[in-house]
């Protein structure tokens, strides 16, 4: 795995945990490196096969 390609992962993985712990998309896309949104979604659903608001509201579910 390349260096650029490891930096992703983990950017991805710090969006979910954000995201999981309830963070609004929007500050999750700036706090890690984002500046738009449409951009860090399609990266998100990219990386984890859902959009950041559809893997929120599972997430929600999951802890009810």
């Amino acid at each position: 795995m390349t260096l650029g390609r490891w930096r992703y992962a983990a950017r991805m993985r710090i969006a979910r945990d954000l995201l999981a712990g309830g963070a609004p998309p929007s500050a999750v896309a700036r706090r890690i490196g984002y500046a738009h949104l449409p951009t860090f979604s399609v990266a998100f659903s990219r990386f984890h096969g859902l959009s950041p608001r559809d893997y929120q509201q599972r997430e929600a579910e999951r802890d009810r």
